[in-house]
């Protein structure tokens, strides 16, 4: 359903009875130089001419034939008639469309690409290295419920106990005891990482694994050091094996960080970009169909096929379903490093078995595009008419778009 149009005089929607009849005053009036005016505004402008009207708008004469009392002898606008039948019509039917962007595939792509935002379910906090019991799991550990309760999801494995606890059991086993109190939450979906769920020493449970053994080229514990298969042997503390790895870790960290935090803000900045694009598309018809109204019904057709490549326009090119979906994917994957990086700084063991590999991949993540632009939306469509349109007719109106210059930049890229 179209916009009424309105009388550019008194700025009156022009208007139908319900039959479908044009009410006498509302009716679309066509003058010789083409502007269209609704029926009353015309009698006033004949004023005391009986047989000649100025055009308000260019001044051209419009000759009355059989005088000021045949005003209503001017043809109508057959062209604005027509949308105002076609509207009473679309009422009748109770067929009106809510928005000419339901169908777009664009807002369907939006749906589907756009999640929570960050901090909304989901307690992540990418300065934690315990990160957090609530964070989730993966596929394979979905059904599998808390040890102490048998009956709610099971979120998070303690790295002492080894046992499975939803939120709440987790905190009211482990606050009640003093002992218990310093044991940590690994969420369940970080205990597929190698190593991640082996920290403590086999020979004496519960012992963490401090020190590296050179001569078995193993961790072991506090006791194992003075237990006596081990005399003799030339032991180091742990950390000394992964001092540099771990410097390295810390070092680029906090870029992988700045990269997270611009994957949060673009994918901020195209939820607000697709209000902005209805308004945008609105105007844009709108300026179509006024343009095209002048025109008149011989333009009609044109008309259609021209909203329909602004549609397409909008459709296939303009919204970048694509890159929401390249940002949830890159964020889900900065997100998975981040906690892997925060468990190897915490974890000895984890940082042999990972340290080279994580400093690889934060190498490969630390300078990928993750800035959206500031200007979202300049003349992403623009409509340009030839002048010698007649001649043209059958090819009237082009779509500009310039949508392909929407995509993500480097941190290295931005001005300093």
């Amino acid at each position: 359903m179209q916009r009424v149009p309105f009388c550019g005089a008194c700025c009156k929607p022009y208007a139908l009875q319900g039959s479908g009849r044009p009410v006498g005053q509302r009716i679309p009036k066509l003058l010789d130089c083409s502007h269209t005016f609704c029926q009353g505004c015309v009698t006033k402008f004949s004023g005391n001419s009986p047989r000649v009207l100025n055009c308000p708008t260019c001044k051209e004469e419009t000759v009355l034939s059989g005088g000021k009392e045949n005003v209503k002898n001017l043809p109508a606008n057959l062209y604005i008639l027509g949308i105002l039948i076609d509207n009473v019509r679309a009422n009748i039917q109770k067929n009106i469309a809510i928005g000419e962007l339901l169908d777009f595939e664009f807002e369907k792509s939006y749906s589907k690409n756009t999640g929570p935002s960050e901090g909304q379910g989901s307690k992540f906090n990418t300065d934690d290295p315990k990160g957090v019991a609530s964070e989730g799991s993966r596929d394979g550990d979905i059904g599998r419920v808390c040890d102490e309760c048998s009956e709610n999801p099971a979120v998070s494995q303690c790295k002492k106990c080894d046992a499975i606890f939803c939120e709440s059991c987790f905190d009211s086993v482990h606050l009640s005891s003093r002992t218990l109190r310093t044991h940590e939450p690994l969420p369940l979906a970080l205990t597929h990482i190698a190593g991640a769920g082996s920290q403590t020493c086999i020979t004496h449970e519960g012992r963490e694994l401090e020190f590296y053994d050179r001569t078995d080229e193993k961790l072991i514990c506090s006791l194992c050091i003075v237990s006596p298969a081990y005399q003799g042997h030339n032991i180091i503390p742990a950390h000394e094996l992964t001092n540099g790895i771990t410097e390295k870790i810390q070092q680029q960290l906090p870029n992988i960080k700045k990269v997270h935090a611009q994957l949060q803000k673009s994918k901020s900045k195209l939820s607000l970009l697709f209000p902005a694009m209805k308004t945008d598309f609105s105007t844009t018809v709108q300026h179509v169909r006024e343009h095209f109204q002048d025109l008149h019904t011989s333009l009609q057709a044109r008309e259609i096929k021209l909203i329909k490549a602004v549609k397409d326009a909008y459709c296939s090119k303009t919204f970048p379903g694509e890159l929401a979906e390249e940002i949830n994917q890159q964020t889900g994957e900065v997100m998975m490093l981040i906690k892997q990086a925060n468990i190897a700084l915490s974890a000895p063991s984890v940082m042999m078995n990972m340290g080279e590999t994580l400093l690889s991949k934060m190498a490969d993540f630390e300078d990928i595009p993750c800035i959206l632009p500031k200007s979202l939306l300049h003349d992403l469509v623009a409509i340009s008419y030839p002048e010698e349109f007649q001649e043209a007719l059958n090819s009237y109106g082009t779509i500009v778009s310039e949508a392909a210059t929407l995509k993500l930049s480097k941190i290295s890229e931005q001005p300093s």
